[in-house]
């Protein structure tokens, strides 16, 4: 067995040498499956403005979903999937959907205008994108239909287009969906021409070491920057406040996760993050944890 695909028994402070904690070496599917298995019915996600409370089994569920319309899609291990959108369940899902997968989540920042996202689109090669209506006053769809103006004559999922030649999906995570574009319930119904065989063979391939996200955040000087992170990597993230996060149960360390992947570096992140005395809390994303003070 390859080593950087262990179980969650394989792997333990002894293995691998004193303080490591449980999800050494495991991908951030593997973390999320075994909490799904051994904590199936505590919460896992709740958005309180969405009406959006999933737990730990639901979640994975419908992580397993959004993997498999990805692969129907035709995205693949190593592909880079864009996502431009504010903090909305979808963004969730669609983080652990592509980690799942072995595709790399590449998050664009709210902020961006049309400029910034063609360079951004071009730079990181993405062979889909999913995005909100608008943020504030930042119109995306009309930023999109002015950086790629073929895609309003264009099939959804056939996109042509000579300036992004990679980019052959676009997803509507809200609002009605522009022409040439997929809705968020019509991306998920491709889920049914995927089998979990598939599915379950498509997860052997990546392992912890490989980038599953990149952020691309501050524009310095002229263009925005892009900086990727592995899957063990954004676990280890956890790892922080003299090691308070080691010692997480595990039924409350995947929720720290999703706000690790948000939080990897000060100053330069997606979406706004902090720390709280009962817990962590991202935007309208909230979890309770054990690291209380942290």
């Amino acid at each position: 067995m390859n080593d950087d695909r262990k179980t969650v028994d394989d792997v333990d402070a002894s293995s691998i040498g004193g303080d490591a904690p449980w999800l050494d070496r495991l991908t951030i599917g593997q973390v999320l499956r075994e909490t799904a298995s051994r904590f199936p019915l505590q919460d896992a996600v709740v958005f309180s403005s969405a009406d959006y409370r999933r737990t730990w089994a639901a979640f994975d569920q419908e992580v397993d979903q959004v993997a498999r319309a990805l692969l129907a899609m035709g995205l693949q291990h190593g592909d880079h999937f864009g996502l431009w959108a504010t903090n909305i369940p979808q963004w969730v899902l669609l983080q652990f959907a592509t980690a799942r997968i072995g595709v790399v989540l590449v998050t664009v920042n709210p902020s961006y205008r049309s400029n910034e996202l063609a360079y951004t689109l071009q730079h990181s090669r993405v062979r889909g994108l999913a995005l909100i209506d608008h943020h504030k006053a930042n119109d995306y769809f009309a930023s999109l239909q002015q950086v790629i103006p073929e895609l309003a004559d264009s099939h959804a999922g056939l996109l042509e287009s000579p300036q992004f030649p990679q980019l052959k999906t676009v997803i509507a995570l809200r609002g009605d969906a522009p022409a040439g574009s997929l809705s968020w319930p019509e991306f998920l119904s491709r889920a049914e021409s995927i089998s979990p065989e598939q599915l379950s063979q498509a997860e052997t391939r990546p392992t912890c070491l490989e980038p599953i996200n990149i952020q691309y955040t501050s524009v310095r000087p002229a263009h925005p920057r892009g900086d990727a992170f592995a899957s063990q990597h954004s676990l280890k993230c956890l790892l922080c406040r003299n090691g308070t996060a080691a010692r997480l149960p595990r039924s409350n360390l995947y929720s720290c996760t999703v706000v690790s992947l948000l939080r990897l570096r000060p100053g330069h992140v997606v979406c706004r993050c902090a720390w709280c005395h009962d817990g962590l809390s991202v935007g309208e994303f909230s979890c309770r944890c054990c690291a209380r003070g942290s």
